[in-house]
């Protein structure tokens, strides 16, 4: 019961289609063929099917008070630009905070996250299979070379927490490597979601440099208070710092999400990611989907 098959590597990626609705039957290995309402007995054991089915939810917002929280804390981060922002610090002192590295800082890591994206989104797309062994060769190879590295300069814990990460992740690598192409045709899928629509990347494109000037902002108003307020409220602003990630990001998350939900069941529909990032957009981030 599957959809239009395609062949992207030699790895088949598959979509999901409506089922039908009379009883179909389904057998299994160490298992008697049975109805959908029927109990399933699979080797020893018996599944029992109880008739309830998922419903279509309501349309609602959700976590109301978290997204008023989050805004007023925006607003305040607001106040903190436009009032501390160059302003002379509590002791009188008309140097302000320097923010032009900060700022250089961010450009810089900017440029370089769409650069690395770009190129990691057009590997995946074709080497899927590559980059999850790189992956994992990757993390090895970096734990290895800190336990070096900690041994050669006389760091012993440094060394031994390298050496030590080194022996774990080459116990994952062997467990998980017989896995490693179930995981590739798992990419796969979800790339043919995205390649079908494209928009995606522009939405995450887009909250990238959403992030980027978010950081700035925050560097910006977050070192201008703490100048002239002193650094007790340090914990507070990391706080706030990586909260509005965490929005940013789940954004993104959830309107792929809602993109790839469509792409599965209702390939027709799935040309346009409008519909779910309207539904997450920062303003409604907590409606239903």
């Amino acid at each position: 019961m599957f959809g239009e098959s395609q062949q992207q590597g030699g790895i088949p990626v598959v979509q999901g289609v409506a089922v039908p609705a009379q009883p179909q039957q389904y057998t299994k290995p160490g298992s008697h063929a049975t109805g959908f309402n029927e109990p399933l007995t699979i080797g020893s054991g018996t599944i029992e099917f109880n008739g309830v089915k998922g419903e279509n939810q309501p349309k609602h917002f959700q976590d109301v008070a978290f997204a008023v929280a989050f805004w007023a804390h925006i607003a305040v981060m607001l106040y903190f630009l436009v009032t501390y922002a160059g302003a002379a610090n509590g002791n009188g002192n008309e140097n302000g905070y320097e923010y032009s590295g900060v700022i250089y800082c961010c450009m810089t890591c900017g440029v370089f996250a769409v650069g690395l994206s770009t190129v990691a989104l057009g590997f995946m797309m074709s080497c899927a299979t590559q980059l999850i062994k790189m992956a994992l060769f990757f993390s090895i190879g970096l734990s290895l070379a800190v336990g070096v590295l900690g041994a050669m300069s006389g760091q012993i814990l440094l060394a031994g927490m390298g050496f030590l990460s080194c022996a774990f992740g080459c116990c994952y690598a062997y467990f998980v490597w017989a896995r490693i192409p179930f995981a590739a045709t798992n990419l796969n899928t979800a790339l043919s979601a995205v390649k079908s629509n494209m928009g995606l990347a522009v939405v995450a494109y887009f909250f990238l440099f959403v992030a980027f000037g978010w950081s700035i902002w925050w560097s910006v108003a977050a070192g201008g208070a703490m100048n002239y307020m002193g650094t007790g409220a340090l914990f507070l602003f990391l706080v706030s710092y990586y909260w509005t990630h965490q929005v940013i990001q789940n954004t993104v998350h959830v309107t792929t999400a809602g993109v790839v939900g469509t792409w599965w069941h209702v390939p027709e529909e799935a040309s346009s990611c409008c519909s779910s990032a309207i539904k997450v957009w920062p303003p409604f981030f907590s409606h239903g989907l």
